[in-house]
């Protein structure tokens, strides 16, 4: 009974934790999570097996559906608190930072736009210029989520935070960096997408390496 309890909880903490990170390194938690289901059926132990595969989905379908009370409701200048929650993209102008605000909905994607670049883990406070971007769909036919972009206006204040979250980022970012480095810019683009879920390009561009680099 006793051991039946310590397999419960150490399957929770697993589908918890493999949840999040598959967030972020899709491919190697995808394989160590097709072992350990394999391993559990082997020996039979289905409720371990139940709780791992359902704490994943409640996880995922918390942190997908979680919802907030929406701050910005039209273009204009607002003050804000962001704080870099994945890795910047190089654009033309400078830099475009997926971001995490609170109290904005979920269903909004919030970025910010600015000349210099803001690393994982950064929490950014200031007033920016805001323009909402409704909910389309792509030529796929995919729907995209409404976007928040922000440009700050004037100074903005930086400070470093330390969370699970943010340890995470600074990995995907340090992995970043040794992947562009030691390849192509073609195969790093496929190799960062395949491995740490990083599009530098669209998916079409992606697409096209990949057929280009033969991986």
């Amino acid at each position: 009974m006793k051991s039946e309890s310590h397999a419960f909880h150490f399957s929770l903490i697993a589908g918890v934790v493999a949840a999040r990170l598959s967030l972020y390194f899709p491919i190697l938690i995808l394989l160590l999570s097709s072992t350990a289901i394999a391993y559990l059926l082997i020996k039979k132990k289905k409720i371990p097996l139940i709780v791992f595969i359902l704490s994943a989905i409640f996880t995922i379908t918390v942190h997908g559906n979680s919802t907030g009370n929406m701050k910005f409701m039209k273009d204009g200048k607002y003050s804000f608190v962001a704080l870099v929650s994945d890795l910047p993209k190089k654009i033309e102008d400078g830099y475009i930072t997926p971001v995490m605000i609170k109290g904005v909905s979920s269903n909004l994607s919030p970025v910010l736009i600015t000349p210099l670049l803001l690393k994982p883990g950064m929490e950014v406070t200031g007033v920016g210029s805001v323009r909402i971007r409704e909910t389309r769909k792509n030529p796929g036919n995919v729907r995209i989520k409404n976007t928040i972009s922000i440009k700050p206006a004037g100074a903005v204040k930086v400070r470093t935070t330390r969370s699970f979250t943010s340890l995470i980022q600074s990995l995907r970012w340090k992995l970043l960096g040794i992947i562009q480095s030691g390849f192509s810019k073609e195969t790093a683009s496929v190799i960062t997408a395949l491995t740490i879920g990083y599009r530098s390009h669209d998916g079409k561009r992606v697409y096209d390496y990949y057929r280009r680099t033969g991986l």
